[in-house]
């Protein structure tokens, strides 16, 4: 093959490789963007700008970083993240992660909210087994489920897109696949932090255990081309 060939599919693949950026405001890679200390990671906005969040008790993998529900947390200051996930707006999340057990309520990533008024609400995404699935802010008004609580103990991806209407206004995908909503109830009040791994309200609970491979936060909806994009490149990095 020649040389010139050789470097079309190279740039074909690094094109094929890049998630996309418009409107991308906030990303954790558990592949590339932890330090060997594992006590710092880095969150970059689009313009490249990283942010500190304090990681305490977690085990960076190959591509992924580990979480248990005794004392592992994350914690990103309100004033960095707390505009990006605050309110009723559009915005995507789009999450890789894998539940150890269901048999717990869980965070695993939450902006600062509160359950009311809904202007202080915050988006993010936590499981609840009452519930029999995951929920995606701060408020009891959103509560999407899984036909199985088995369908979350693998490793998937997670997209979760927001309107501007209400509440009630959103979507959440698992592998690109739309999940029913469920019965409205249980809230969870995360006012402090933007937490990655657990809650924090005068202390730290409701804490993950399992594995997030990525986390990606973009100020506007993802259309379903855009979104399936970005599934397959997690596909190939993350093996699920």
């Amino acid at each position: 093959m020649g040389n010139l060939k050789k470097r079309a599919l190279q740039m074909i693949q690094s094109q094929q490789d890049e998630y996309i950026k418009d409107g991308l405001v906030l990303w954790l890679d558990g592949e590339s963007q932890l330090d060997d200390s594992s006590i710092i990671n880095r969150w970059k906005d689009l313009s490249g700008n990283a942010y500190q969040a304090e990681l305490q008790n977690v085990v960076k993998n190959a591509d992924s970083i580990s979480f248990n529900d005794v004392d592992s947390l994350g914690i990103i200051s309100s004033s960095v993240a707390g505009g990006v996930l605050a309110g009723i707006c559009e915005r995507t999340i789009e999450i890789v992660c894998k539940l150890n057990n269901t048999d717990n309520i869980q965070v695993i990533f939450l902006g600062a909210g509160k359950t009311t008024p809904a202007e202080n609400s915050a988006a993010g995404l936590w499981y609840r087994p009452a519930s029999k699935g995951l929920k995606v802010g701060t408020s009891d008004a959103q509560c999407p489920s899984l036909v199985t609580s088995d369908s979350l103990l693998g490793r998937a991806s997670y997209s979760i897109v927001y309107g501007d209407t209400d509440l009630n206004d959103y979507v959440l995908y698992q592998n690109g696949t739309e999940c029913q909503k469920g019965t409205a109830e249980g809230s969870m009040y995360n006012p402090t932090y933007t937490t990655i791994g657990c809650r924090y309200y005068n202390s730290y609970s409701y804490r993950f255990s399992g594995e997030i491979c990525c986390i990606r936060v973009y100020d506007r909806k993802l259309s379903v081309a855009e979104r399936e994009h970005n599934l397959q490149i997690d596909r190939r990095r993350f093996d699920f």
